[in-house]
């Protein structure tokens, strides 16, 4: 899957933002307090 915008809407005080992604990202999520620590 290629992410190619990131839109935010109504998030901790952020009414709207729409963020192009332009170059190569690296995704890592998991359950709170779990995973690497960079």
């Amino acid at each position: 899957m290629r992410l190619t915008n990131i839109e935010i809407t109504n998030f901790q005080g952020i009414r709207h933002a729409a963020l192009p992604v332009t170059e190569s990202l690296l995704l890592v999520s998991g359950p709170n307090g779990q995973g690497p620590y960079l």
